[in-house]
């Protein structure tokens, strides 16, 4: 019941912050913007209490944040020099710690540790995969329940949309972490996030 009395708070104070902001703006040359931010801010209001419970504010920041990569990405010159080339390097591997900080807490939902996440994303371009989550490679400690692991690559799959095959995790023979990288042992993974294509 507190909810709904937080979530009706929240419209009225959003309704009388509207209001004085109109009456605010001299003439009514802004007003249609203010009227489409905030017919925008009231739909989220709106929604709030359904988005927490299906999951939606989830996918919703994710597509965000893909947005996000993919609108900086493009605010590049078409010939990348050397500066441009490591500003995009940049970006995707933050955006791959991103998606790495992500499924850790998929995993400590789910009562899970990691010992080690590795994440490819899409750095072609001119592909129709590029910015996007490729696969996800994960370690658990010895000790992991298999059903949990389960659970976990369920819903990694879900929050990302990959495919079965796409989402591998393993789970660590001793305590210390498995060796993920591409070359077989030159670029060892331990609990960080890393992995580029």
């Amino acid at each position: 019941m507190a909810a709904v009395y937080e979530w009706i708070r929240n419209l009225t104070a959003f309704f009388l912050f509207l209001s004085v902001l109109e009456n605010l703006l001299p003439g009514d040359k802004y007003g249609k913007y203010i009227r489409l931010f905030a017919g925008m801010v009231l739909v989220l209001l709106a929604v709030e209490p359904f988005a927490e419970s299906s999951g939606l504010e989830e996918i919703l920041a994710r597509s965000y944040e893909g947005l996000i990569v993919r609108e900086e990405a493009g605010q590049l010159p078409d010939g990348l020099d050397a500066a441009g080339e490591e500003r995009m390097e940049h970006l995707l591997a933050q955006y791959e710690e991103a998606v790495g900080q992500d499924v850790r807490r998929l995993a400590e939902d789910c009562g899970l540790s990691l010992l080690s996440c590795r994440v490819q994303i899409g750095r072609k371009e001119d592909g129709e995969s590029f910015c996007k989550v490729m696969r996800i490679f994960a370690v658990l400690p010895a000790q992991s329940d298999t059903d949990k692991e389960k659970q976990l690559s369920n819903k990694i799959q879900e929050y990302y949309g990959l495919e079965e095959r796409y989402v591998e995790i393993e789970i660590a023979a001793g305590e210390r972490p498995v060796d993920l990288s591409a070359d077989g042992g030159g670029d060892p993974v331990h609990s960080d996030i890393s992995g580029r294509e």
